[in-house]
């Protein structure tokens, strides 16, 4: 048996955060510790339901809560308390696909996860040295900054429209009577109304 992680109280069900944030990681993660605990009553599909939707978000970049362990294994026997390879034969039964990626992402090499790790960490701590990121993750910071420039997204430039100024000229003579004025003001209906209301 693995020692499990520790999480804190939730104030919410996990349902009720953004999937994908921190917050749900951490709640998905506690409760695949207790759909496997609980597979022997329930069967394997809650286990495999919550697999499915954790796994796509790299829960491994998020848990341990403030040092994350950067490993698919160690999450998963972290969130557990069991071995990788429980989950994976538990699950293999019900969901050949399913535990076809839990053996991918576990035997990944260290090496790759660590790389794999160090883009997502610089979005989520934009203002991190690559020393720091490499701190993290337990990398270089040369093959830090090697990994953040093989990754580098290149957008084109886009041509925007220039905007053009245009001005209107106009010749504006001065009205010679009081009537024009009034019209030159406030337009040939408020003449009329003026003339007819007196």
């Amino acid at each position: 048996m693995v020692e499990k992680f520790s999480f804190p109280s939730m104030p919410r069900p996990t349902h009720s955060y953004p999937e994908g944030s921190p917050e749900w990681i951490w709640g998905m993660s506690m409760r695949l510790g207790l759909n496997l605990e609980s597979t022997e009553r329930n069967g394997a599909s809650h286990l495999s339901r919550t697999l499915r939707s954790v796994l796509p978000h790299k829960p491994w970049l998020h848990v341990p809560i403030g040092k994350p362990c950067l490993d698919p294994k160690k999450w998963l026997e972290g969130s557990t308390g069991h071995d990788w390879q429980a989950v994976y034969f538990c699950v293999k039964p019900f969901d050949r696909d399913l535990a076809d990626l839990i053996e991918n992402e576990c035997s990944a090499s260290r090496t790759s996860v660590k790389q794999q790790a160090v883009p997502a960490l610089k979005a989520a701590n934009p203002h991190a040295t690559q020393a720091q990121i490499g701190d993290m993750v337990g990398l270089s910071q040369g093959r830090v900054a090697q990994v953040l420039l093989e990754n580098r997204v290149y957008t084109p430039k886009t041509n925007t429209p220039r905007k053009v100024a245009q001005y209107k000229i106009s010749q504006y003579t001065k009205p010679a009577t009081a009537a024009d004025k009034i019209r030159a003001t406030f337009g040939p209906d408020f003449a009329r109304q003026l003339k007819d209301a007196l």
